[in-house]
């Protein structure tokens, strides 16, 4: 019994109608929809996000100080530091609801 391979229709590639070079942007749709997956919407998320930026920085802080011992390597530590602080603060600012009863009332005096 011989069989016979099915037949195998390859889709043609695509012919854009703006050019070869402006088709890739095309894609773009699906660079959006999976961009959409790393939005951070709640504080959990960006409790997570934190916890894990501070555990690199702890690594990259502690490898300062095997490379630079003394001062110089607990500068560069703190400065690791510094910036998940400073990451995380405004994270956690951004996902907050903004109910005025949680806000501190230097929030609401003018700017000057």
């Amino acid at each position: 019994m011989v069989y016979k391979s099915l037949p195998v229709n390859p889709r043609p590639p695509r012919k854009s109608a703006i050019g070869p070079y402006l088709a890739l942007f095309a894609g773009m749709k699906i660079i959006r929809l999976i961009a959409r997956l790393f939005v951070i919407k709640t504080r959990w998320e960006a409790l997570a996000v934190i916890y894990a930026l501070g555990l690199g920085a702890a690594d990259r802080g502690m490898r300062y100080l095997d490379i630079y011992p003394g001062i110089g390597g607990w500068l560069l530590f703190a400065a690791c530091t510094a910036a998940v602080f400073m990451a995380g603060a405004k994270l956690l600012e951004l996902t907050r609801k903004d109910n005025g009863l949680k806000r501190r009332k230097t929030d609401f005096l003018p700017a000057g």
